[in-house]
């Protein structure tokens, strides 16, 4: 009984996709794109999170890969959802490719490797550099996102990202990955 309240979100999140397609379908603009994306994403969490019988999908020793799909998919929405906020983006060429691409990437394999291959547990020894190192990426990444022209004065949001980023990875040491990703 304490998870019926899921059904009903999960019943409302699919409700609004296709306003959010007829939304895109009018608009047809990145911002909305990017919230379509999280709105999907998030549904895609939500399903991982339904109990389904007497077992969970949610515990990482016996589902671990279902865990890392959940897990990725509400952190890719989150992403989606700040990119939609500032749809920035820098070329390479003549490709325009949005600074949340860069700031994305390094998160998701982070919540892949430690779901789906940790299995939910810190690795010890060498594995444990692995996580700082990809969460650096993403900072570095939303550093320079931070530098562009924007309506927010450059100093607030990268004040803001490394006071976060430094947060962050002292959450790491402290408590482990799961709670680092979540945070």
């Amino acid at each position: 009984m304490p998870a019926s309240y899921q059904v009903f979100a999960l019943t409302i999140s699919v409700l609004l996709l296709p306003a959010f397609a007829q939304i895109y379908r009018r608009v047809r603009d990145a911002r909305t794109l990017l919230w379509l994306f999280g709105l999907s994403l998030a549904v895609v969490y939500q399903i991982e999170q339904l109990p389904l019988g007497s077992w969970r999908m949610t515990d990482p020793r016996v589902h671990p890969w279902m865990v890392a799909t959940g897990q990725t998919a509400i952190l890719l929405s989150a992403v989606l959802f700040l990119a939609s906020l500032s749809p920035l983006s820098f070329r390479i060429g003549r490709m325009r490719v949005l600074y949340v691409i860069p700031f994305g990437l390094p998160l998701v394999a982070f919540s892949i490797l430690l779901f789906g291959v940790f299995h939910g547990a810190t690795p010890a020894g060498m594995p444990f550099l692995l996580f700082p190192a990809l969460a650096g990426f993403s900072l570095l990444a939303g550093c320079l996102w931070a530098f562009q022209k924007q309506t927010m004065p450059r100093w607030i949001s990268l004040a803001l990202c490394i006071v976060l980023g430094g947060a962050g990875f002292r959450i790491y040491v402290t408590y482990g990955g799961v709670w680092a990703l979540q945070f």
